[in-house]
């Protein structure tokens, strides 16, 4: 199974999770689950990547350890500064030159920046062997990033596990989390995850044990899924695997 996260840093989370323009977004939302995505701790913590990856809010072993271990290989793209080494196994790179972009160099930079950061991501996707890839943007444009993140979709195959985080560098502020994958029944809204839930979760869905002192857990476990319908009124099993492949990007 592959595992894709892409992170959308300093976003509105709300506000994503409440635009009906974004259609990706809403098709991976019904597809699985999403929900609010609590801090880390006190300010003085790390960034929440590094609580994201590692389960904790320290330098710890992370998801791409976990995923090396069991003779994967991951690929880390645009991550913010410090967040964790570069994978035993895989690629750890600069896509665009997009750290020395800012929002002092305008939004057409930033927007260009983006645009060549999901440019190397499929490059990477169809170019290079991976079992886990990550790739942070700054989430500048919602509407165009709704369609980078279907085009990116469309180059996944059947076994493949989806979230989409929204972070903000403060580990106090709150953020969201879509899940989803062709394997995983629908959820719907879940509350009460934390950022550190994230990699016990994700290396659950992938059969892989969870990072060494882990500080979360499963957020999926004991769980039930939604109605067979997803929630959906109206929709028989035909239609519902048609709807969760749309929203994954695997048809138009």
């Amino acid at each position: 199974m592959k595992i894709l996260v892409i992170g959308l840093e300093g976003s509105a989370a709300d506000v994503w999770l409440q635009d009906e323009r974004l259609t990706t977004l809403r098709g991976l939302m019904e597809a699985g689950c999403y929900g609010p995505l609590e801090g880390a701790g006190s300010p003085t913590s790390p960034p929440s990547w590094t609580c994201l990856a590692t389960s904790r809010p320290i330098q710890a072993p992370a998801i791409w350890d976990r995923v090396a271990a069991a003779n994967g290989r991951s690929i880390l793209i645009d991550l913010p500064a410090g967040v964790a080494p570069q994978p035993a196994a895989g690629l750890s790179i600069v896509a665009t030159g997009a750290t020395g972009a800012s929002s002092d160099d305008g939004a057409d930079s930033l927007l260009d920046a983006s645009r060549k950061r999901f440019e190397a991501v499929r490059r990477l996707m169809t170019e290079e062997s991976w079992d886990y890839m990550q790739v942070v943007d700054d989430g500048i444009d919602r509407l165009r990033l709704d369609q980078e993140i279907a085009r990116t979709l469309e180059l996944l195959g059947d076994d493949a596990i989806v979230l989409i985080a929204f972070l903000h560098p403060d580990p106090t502020t709150r953020g969201a989390f879509i899940l989803a994958g062709t394997q995983l029944p629908p959820f719907g809204a879940i509350d009460g995850v934390r950022v550190l839930d994230v990699a016990p979760t994700l290396l659950a869905l992938a059969d892989l044990p969870p990072p060494p002192q882990a500080d979360g857990r499963d957020f999926l476990e004991g769980r039930e899924p939604t109605d067979p319908a997803g929630g959906v009124p109206g929709l028989d099993d035909d239609e519902l695997v048609r709807e969760r492949l749309r929203g994954l990007g695997y048809i138009g």
